[in-house]
């Protein structure tokens, strides 16, 4: 391989690389041998398509580093003991679904701890695909690919880049994590349960700064967070396959993936080789184009429409647990308006894999199981979680009078139905 390579570094980001490969070393300590030491030691532990969990760590702890996070004491723990009594205690009278497990009281750190089997689980179909799309083989594809470089592919830099995809996704994933876990207030916050066996937690931290400025007492605020995490809970223990629906939609949505050059080149001209450090904020852009095929366009509604019917049964269920709670109305609006300016579900899936979501189906999604429950009473509502193919679809949320119009009288027949199984387990 010569020097000197053919082609503009503005316009080919693979000869950006090369010529920041070229580039002097300014100093021992801090030069590009540093980097790719680094990268090296990162994929050392890295399997072809996985998110390796030691990465994921890495981006967090770098994020975290220097965020006040104490762990719960066993009196903060107690603090909500009573609030969990009363939400169980109206939550029975306004959801059939029964009570599962207990409260749990998280600091930032515990949330990412206990929440990241779940994520790394949701975010597989995309690191896989993150693997294929950027690997040295797929790039030889390309057209503004150098000739020259075939040769460094077949050899221990191939080996090296060879799972750059799954490094460059267990970054965002970890950073994603970091910045996440200090807005969500509780387990319920996402939509997907979080954890495989259907914790529902609060995350302490979080709810001291929400509750800032917004006139309401702590227990009341308490209170009703507990209702959203234990309404959220009883819906995840009650329908399991939720989490198998959410990774096919996602699934989905990764096949269609493509790598978008012009980002990569710029994340490549935009290393330091004075800076290692930058190194992981480089790697945490993303580096995949916009959706376009329908298939992802499809995935993404439903997607949408999940998250949309799960946070919209919760909005219901808990509005009428709390109809004898005064605050509870502005504190409801209060969590709408967040999630209209992009909550934490929009926020991490538009952080991971740049999908946007709508907030305003929630809003919409609820509306949709308050007229089921009107018509149907609360147990024909919660009925239709019995299995996926009873839940309203994105045209049902458009047009709930047709589908209360298609839904029968006699609910019986749910219980015919074959249970839902999850193909891939």
């Amino acid at each position: 391989m010569t020097n000197d390579l053919p082609g503009d570094p503005e316009e080919n980001p693979f000869e950006a690389l090369f010529a920041a490969m070229r580039g002097p070393m300014p100093s021992e300590d801090f030069g590009l041998g540093a980097i790719l030491s680094q990268l090296g030691a990162m994929m050392q532990s890295t399997e072809r398509g996985t998110v390796p969990w030691d990465v994921v760590q890495r981006a967090v702890d770098e994020k975290m580093v220097e965020v006040k996070d104490s762990a719960p004491t066993t009196a903060d723990r107690s603090r909500f003991d009573d609030a969990v009594l009363l939400a169980d205690a109206w939550l029975d009278q306004a959801t059939s679904l029964p009570s599962h497990g207990e409260l749990e009281v998280w600091s930032r750190r515990q949330w990412i701890d206990k929440t990241a089997k779940q994520w790394l689980q949701l975010v597989q179909p995309l690191a896989s695909r993150a693997t294929d799309a950027i690997g040295p083989r797929a790039l030889m594809k390309s057209d503004s690919f150098p000739p020259e470089f075939a040769a460094v592919v077949d050899g221990p830099m191939g080996q090296l880049m060879d799972n750059l995809g799954s490094i460059i996704f267990a970054t965002q994933v970890g950073q994603g994590l970091a910045e996440l876990s200090g807005s969500v207030l509780t387990t319920a916050d996402i939509g997907v349960c979080v954890t495989d066996d259907h914790r529902a937690a609060l995350v302490l931290t979080n709810l001291e700064g929400f509750s800032e400025d917004l006139g309401i007492t702590s227990t009341d605020i308490d209170l009703y967070l507990t209702l959203r995490a234990r309404a959220h809970q009883r819906l995840a223990a009650h329908a399991p396959w939720l989490t198998a629906l959410f990774t096919a939609a996602i699934d989905d949505y990764a096949r269609g993936l493509s790598l978008d050059l012009s980002v990569l080149q710029e994340q490549i001209e935009a290393l330091n080789p004075n800076d290692p450090a930058a190194l992981s904020e480089s790697l945490a852009s993303g580096v995949f184009a916009p959706p376009e095929t329908q298939e992802q366009l499809d995935a993404q509604a439903r997607l949408e429409t999940l998250i949309a019917l799960i946070d919209g049964w919760i909005d219901d269920v808990v509005t009428q647990a709390s109809l004898a709670m005064p605050s509870a109305v502005a504190l409801r609006e209060t969590l709408q308006r967040r999630r209209a300016t992009g909550g934490p579900a929009e926020q991490t899936f538009a952080s991971l894999v740049g999908l946007e979501l709508r907030p305003r189906r929630v809003r919409e999604a609820s509306q949709l199981w308050a007229l089921i429950r009107e018509q149907r009473g609360v147990a024909g509502r919660d009925a239709l979680w019995a299995h996926p193919d009873l839940l309203p679809t994105g045209e049902d949320i458009d047009s709930p009078d047709h589908f209360l119009r298609a839904i029968p009288l006699d609910l019986s027949e749910l219980d015919d139905l074959e249970p839902f199984e999850d193909n891939e387990n």
